[in-house]
């Protein structure tokens, strides 16, 4: 009796065992479906909150894969902002960029010393966060600093053709110091058909402080038609000073400046060869 007791109970279990795997094999798939629809869905966000590169019929293309895709298309968490909605949302410097991407912050003493995190993640030394101007890797330079990931340039978000946060690790595509994830400012290229030139330019002054704005200009010369131009950027910013230290009767303590600037070279001796060549400085 207790034999035919124990055979039931272990058949009940078997069968339970059979119902559970059963149930698991049919689980992932629903789970793996539901995280891609929550990514279709994150990209959507992006794409209606900026976008990047639109073509004709609306359709946004991103190249965070290093070839062009539609966002849509694009498996990765991602928010992509045209060069038009930062300056129309007045997006001048790199922390500005924490308006467009979720999970995105900078911390740090002032410009160029700033930390880039993403996703939270964070750590004392090597960079997290990979940074790229066009395809230019411009973190702090790992094993150069005992925190080289305490120190990212900050060229002015003037004339880009779009910006690219890539949230996640991206180590199989940018490298080392993409664990947290990606930014790619992707900066507007010389054109050989025409001339073209820009200025912004604007003036703060708080109350009780020191006077401060910024300028930024840009001109595009073709060279050779349709072979070879040239597109030169620069910017200079005055920060203005509104901290006094009364202890030892300074005014205006936090001011300070910065400027510098980039040369873009573009090169199409073939229809099939396209040179660029870029040089920046801050």
């Amino acid at each position: 009796m207790n034999t035919t007791r124990g055979a039931t109970a272990f058949s009940c279990m078997m069968r339970a065992a059979s119902t559970i795997a059963i149930a698991s094999f049919f689980v992932v798939p629903s789970y793996a479906q539901g995280t891609a629809n929550l990514a279709q869905e994150d990209q959507a966000q992006d794409a209606g909150s900026g976008g990047s590169q639109i073509q004709e019929g609306g359709e946004i293309v991103v190249t965070a894969l290093r070839r062009d895709t539609r966002l849509q298309d694009t498996p990765l968490a991602i928010s992509a902002v045209t060069g038009a909605n930062l300056e129309r949302g007045g997006n001048v410097s790199m922390t500005d960029l924490t308006r467009n991407a979720p999970s995105l912050v900078m911390t740090g003493g002032g410009p160029g010393a700033r930390r880039v995190i993403l996703r939270g993640v964070r750590a004392s030394g090597e960079p997290t966060v990979g940074v790229y101007f066009d395809e230019s890797p411009v973190s702090g330079s790992v094993g150069t600093a005992s925190d080289a990931g305490g120190s990212t340039p900050e060229l002015r978000l003037f004339d880009v053709e779009r910006a690219e946060v890539l949230r996640g690790p991206q180590g199989t595509l940018f490298g080392s110091g993409s664990m947290g994830g990606t930014i790619r400012i992707i900066y507007e290229k010389p054109k050989a058909d025409r001339w073209e030139t820009a200025v912004n330019g604007k003036l703060a002054l708080p109350r009780g402080g020191k006077l401060g704005g910024s300028l930024d200009a840009m001109i595009n010369m073709p060279i050779v038609e349709d072979k070879l131009a040239i597109r030169v950027v620069g910017f200079y910013n005055q920060f203005p000073g509104y901290i006094d230290n009364i202890r030892y009767d300074r005014k205006n303590i936090n001011d300070g400046n910065s400027f510098g600037g980039r040369v873009l070279v573009r090169a199409m001796p073939t229809e099939r060869l396209t040179a660029d060549f870029n040089i920046y400085h801050e």
